[in-house]
């Protein structure tokens, strides 16, 4: 089936209503005479179609299913007063009108409202934690798939499958993003990349843009980073609300533990929101000499080195390539340190007391190891670079210990969450709120919760100086990909096909034509192309980005 004619979402919203609102949608037609538009809604759905001149105009919907019902719609000629007509089906769901203007009526554009439950609401969950202290923890660069908890065969993590075991996992987490600093940026403000603007070195936050930080902050909450990562520097703006912010880059990043540990160990009353950046498991990936050969061993040039890795990735090798095969082996070992550095970090803060804290576990994008001809990240948005593990564990708390939850979600969520967890206010709202994509996955935490219906979890590239930005969207076991440049998107049954190896589109055409809609109508949104804030990278901040093959482009 052909792309759906040309059609432009404009006006009064962006499509991410709060939970309770029903979501508003306006798409215009380019062509008067013809309307063809492919659209996802969701539960009960109105379409309005707006004309000038009077006749009966008839709506042919065609589903997922490939049933076609034909609607007439009559036109009063008022192009102020929508004609209106109901969507078939029930949940969510992928839909395609087709319209034909009969002779004196020129179509303007249609008005779709559905339901706007996205997720399902916390009951007991909202709150639970007010007035813990929380630590959010960074392990760099983990693809949750090479973890022991998400099906890694390798004993990768035997921290956090503790930690799993003991809090809440998410199966289908994913970055927004696919490298460090856009991603962190979106943890803390819950916009994607393409509103906060975050997505390059020397690039700064808007100081107008709220942070979950602050939120913390505003609560009574003592604000404290630790980071082994110099990308996430002062000066980009992510320090935003925190009274301390402790940078232990290149030859200090040794010295993170120690003075974690010694600020740890001081007594307070005050509830503690830590920020814990690890770099592990980032390349290079040559951990210390106890992890060093535990799943391989250096093979010849393949020492796990940022160079090697660059050379690797110019040749676009395959995942059977044995080089390849040796640095994911190397990058294993690596997996294993970060995971003996969160169970430091995670014993450390929970002395101050158990049943008056709560960790989060995340990463901040994947790495990939030639799965689709790439290795190390930055560069796309296919699941080895955005899926990424998320654990939270609160002892003592309501969260049900082992319990796994396998709605998608992604890195926006994370700070509404956050905040609804631990009772804070949100500073969100009017077109703050619309701008922030972010839901609250909260109730996804118990086990009774009922199923969530899909929605649109949006996903970008970084955008490479001079290149096309790499986007996606999942919906439900579905991701529809659009790489950068003149190729077809392709989608993908995660269901099926983790690996994204084959392109179901043809089995699915009203689904993925609905999704490449999705797409186009998030990309006319309106992009933030750069931050407004600028800085000049210091020498440090130069010798971390060479350090950590971030050159020339990146």
């Amino acid at each position: 089936m052909p792309p759906p004619a040309a059609t432009t979402r404009i006006g009064e919203s962006s499509g991410q209503p709060s939970e309770r609102e029903p979501r508003r949608r306006t798409f215009e037609f380019a062509d008067p005479r013809r309307a063809e538009l492919a659209l996802l809604v969701r539960g009960e759905a109105q379409v309005g179609w707006l004309a000038r001149g009077s006749g009966t105009l008839p709506v042919a919907i065609e589903t997922a299913d490939g049933t076609t019902t034909t609607v007439d719609v009559t036109l009063s000629g008022n192009p102020r007063t929508p004609a209106n007509l109901t969507v078939p089906g029930t949940g969510a769901r992928a839909v395609v009108l087709r319209a034909d203007a009969p002779a004196g009526v020129s179509l303007e554009s249609v008005r779709v409202k559905d339901d706007g439950v996205e997720l399902p609401a916390a009951t007991t969950l909202a709150g639970a934690l007010k007035g813990r202290s929380l630590a959010i923890v960074v392990c760099d660069a983990l693809h949750a798939t090479h973890l022991s908890c998400y099906g890694a065969t390798a004993a990768t993590s035997p921290n956090l499958d503790a930690l799993a075991s003991e809090g809440v996992r998410a199966a289908q987490m994913r970055s927004q993003t696919a490298w460090t600093i856009p991603s962190i940026a979106t943890l803390f403000t819950g916009m994607e990349q393409e509103r906060h603007g975050i997505r390059d070195v020397g690039q700064a936050l808007d100081p107008e843009l709220p942070t979950l930080a602050e939120s913390f902050r505003t609560a009574g909450y003592r604000t404290v980073a630790f980071l082994q990562n110099k990308l996430v520097t002062r000066e980009t703006g992510l320090a935003s609300g925190f009274g301390a912010w402790n940078e232990y880059p290149g030859e200090s990043r040794e010295m993170l533990m120690p003075a974690l540990a010694e600020f740890l160990a001081q007594p307070s009353n005050q509830p503690l929101f830590l920020y814990v950046h690890l770099l592990p498991p980032h390349a290079p990936y040559q951990p210390p000499a106890e992890f060093a050969g535990r799943f391989g061993a250096p093979q010849g040039d393949a020492d796990g080195s940022v160079a090697f890795l660059g050379r690797l990735a110019q040749r676009a090798p395959r995942a059977d390539d044995p080089q390849v095969q040796t640095m994911r082996a190397l990058y294993d070992n690596h997996v294993a340190y970060g995971d003996a550095l969160l169970g430091e970090v995670a014993g450390l803060f929970f002395a101050r007391g158990r049943e008056q804290s709560a960790l989060l576990f995340l990463s901040d994008h994947g790495e990939a190891f030639g799965q689709h001809e790439a290795v190390g990240h930055n560069t796309q948005v296919h699941d080895e670079m955005v899926h990424v593990p998320l654990v939270m564990v609160a002892p003592g708390s309501p969260l049900t210990s082992g319990h796994s939850f396998a709605t998608p979600i992604g890195m926006p969520d994370v700070a509404p969450t956050m905040r609804e967890l631990f009772g804070l206010l949100s500073p969100l709202d009017g077109d703050a709120l619309a701008a922030a994509p972010g839901r609250s996955f909260a109730g996804l935490m118990e086990p009774a919760a009922p199923p969530a219906m899909p929605r649109a979890l949006r996903l970008s590239a970084r955008y490479l100086k001079g290149a096309a930005a790499q986007r996606a969207v999942v919906w439900g076991s579905f991701k529809l990909v659009a790489p950068a440049g003149r190729r077809v998107a392709a989608l993908y049954d995660l269901a099926t096909d983790p690996l994204e190896q084959r392109d179901v589109s043809g089995d699915h055409p009203i689904l993925a034509a609905a999704l490449r809609g999705e797409l186009a109508a998030w990309a006319a949104e309106g992009v933030v192309e750069a931050a407004t804030g600028h800085f000049a990278p210091d020498a440090t901040l130069r010798r971390e980005l060479e350090a950590l093959g971030y050159t020339g482009d990146h």
